[in-house]
């Protein structure tokens, strides 16, 4: 080799080098400006990705009642957190949830609403199914509610009564469920002067404590469930199947367990809503036996023989009906995965995780007290035992909708557990009159989503329309998202935690309390409790 050769390639592999020093530098420059998260003190944050690799959105009018502290707030928190540079706007606008405009809510694209099914055929329960719907029976079982209590409790006593039907070989009626009465209307009444959005087809006066409201009645079963997906695992029809088909028909009620006054008066309403009438009644203690490996198993023998060969029959299950939680459980996780909420919620709620969330590994929280709901439960009139429970919850309630403090202290202790838990970001969910307490401690809590950045996002969607006219779908989406983070901080004594925790808890998913991890150590405060299924405690 000569020595103008030897030359040329020490000159080339000085430039080799080089390249690949100036490469090594401007990769850890941007890893840097990414973010890592290990080895953080007391005074740094989870640093927020909200801007990394999503779509940017149009910027909305700001709303008066959204921006109030901002400014104060952010200030007090800036010794505390560290915010990621930005590609938005400083202030990012509050989204009026009432304001949006929509033509319906059950626009899925063919592509979408394909890939969805193509997703839940390949999974295992799916697998050892025949792989086909179960053909409607000419024996139906009509789940009777108690229309004196919320949507997510109705829902649960819907699901409860899926397993009875399937072991009795009877055709399962949806039936009508009501929305939130207090939250639709809160929902409608921000909606003064504009389009009143998805009207119900039918209403119904339901009670409250000393109050009665007129909620709006969903009979559309496809804006409350999978009805396709269920069908492979059970029969199922509408409730105008079943009242064309027993029209001419004597009509049984089944009653399991013990029913109170309340329950009793529940029943009443939903019979009157739903136009039905049983002639004959019955009743059994119990459908539950539970074998010795804690298995649970459905007693049908003494039901069988009291409903006899009523075609058309309907179960209220009562307390103590169902037996052991912990057995009932063991058996709802078989078929958890057929019992979904509605394909265009679980289809929007995917894609905000997988685009906005960067994927499953983000934390959900739910906060489920506020003044104008909950603590109606601390009025002087109601019963002491609901006053003392609820004492405590109360009073963190009022603070958080009046004390700037407050919300600071809850933010900070957000951020903390989120950098002790290696989360980069987190979903807030809570009751639509909260919307801007939550968008007030979403504007100073960096990795911090609400409702309002899902509102952006179905905006990019042309398939994504119709979620925000009623909070029944607005809170089935929230409670999808919050099923699909990989923990989820439950609020004690919540109806609407309690279906996300069934769903969690039928996958194994990890879960906490809220109260636990954001005020561990105060005195007063309830515990979190599994309450699934009503029919398993007296």
């Amino acid at each position: 080799m000569s020595r103008w050769t030897r030359r040329f390639c020490r000159m080339k592999a000085r430039y080799i080098i080089t390249v690949i020093i100036l490469i090594g530098i401007s990769s850890f420059i941007t890893w840097t400006q990414l973010g890592d998260y290990e080895g953080t003190n007391d005074n740094d944050i989870v640093k927020s990705e909200r801007d990394i690799n999503v779509p940017q959105f149009h910027e909305k009018d700001p709303k008066s009642t959204h921006n109030v502290a901002r400014t104060t707030l952010k200030t007090h928190l800036q010794s505390f957190v560290t915010p990621t540079p930005s590609t938005k706007s400083e202030d990012h606008k509050s989204v009026d949830l009432a304001s949006k405009e929509s033509k319906g809510f059950t626009q899925v694209s063919d592509l979408e609403k394909q890939e969805y099914y193509e997703e839940f055929f390949k999974s295992p329960e799916f697998q050892r199914t025949e792989r086909k719907q179960k053909l409607s029976t000419d024996r139906f079982l009509l789940p009777v509610l108690f229309f004196d209590v919320g949507p997510n409790n109705l829902y649960r006593l819907f699901k409860e009564t899926i397993p009875i039907a399937k072991a009795m070989d009877r055709t399962i009626i949806i039936p009508p469920f009501h929305r939130h009465p207090r939250m639709e209307n809160y929902v409608r009444s921000k909606r003064a002067g504009r389009d009143k959005g998805a009207q119900p087809d039918r209403v119904v006066e339901v009670p409250i404590f000393d109050q009665t409201y007129v909620a709006g009645m969903e009979t559309n079963p496809s804006k409350t469930l999978d009805v396709k997906a269920l069908r492979y695992l059970v029969s199922a029809e509408t409730m105008d199947k079943f009242l064309d088909g027993c029209a001419d028909e004597a009509k049984t009620l089944l009653i399991c367990g013990e029913l109170d006054e309340k329950r009793k008066k529940g029943i009443k309403i939903f019979l009157r809503a739903g136009k039905v009438e049983f002639q004959n009644t019955v009743h059994v203690d119990s459908l539950s036996d539970v074998t010795e490996d804690k298995t649970w198993k459905v007693n049908l023998a003494q039901a069988n023989k009291l409903i006899g060969k009523s075609r058309c029959a309907g179960i209220a299950i009562g307390r103590s009906c169902l037996g052991s939680k912990e057995a009932w459980l063991k058996e709802y996780k078989k078929i958890s995965q057929f019992v979904r909420r509605p394909v265009p919620v679980k289809i929007l709620a995917a894609k905000f995780v997988r685009d906005m969330m960067g994927g499953n590994e983000f934390l959900a929280i739910h906060w489920r007290y506020d003044q104008l709901d909950w603590n109606d439960m601390c009025k002087p009139n109601r019963p002491a035992s609901a006053k003392k429970r609820n004492a405590q919850i109360c009073n963190l309630a009022s603070k958080l909708g009046t004390e700037e403090k407050a919300l600071l202290q809850l933010g900070k202790k957000i951020v903390r557990y989120m950098r002790k838990r290696g989360f980069r970001r987190a979903y807030l969910a809570g009751p639509p009159q909260m919307n801007s307490t939550i968008y007030k401690l979403r504007s100073v809590t960096p990795g911090l989503y609400t409702i309002n950045d899902v509102v952006e996002y179905a905006d990019t969607r042309s398939a994504s329309k119709g979620f925000f006219e009623t909070n029944y779908a607005m809170s089935f989406l929230e409670q999808e998202i919050c099923y699909l983070s990989k923990n989820f901080l439950a609020s004690p004594l919540s109806s609407w935690s309690q279906s996300v925790l069934l769903d969690r808890m039928s996958e194994d998913k990890s879960y906490e309390s809220v109260l636990d991890v954001l005020f561990d150590g105060m005195p007063g405060l309830p515990k979190l409790t599994w309450l699934f299924p009503e029919g398993s405690y007296r």
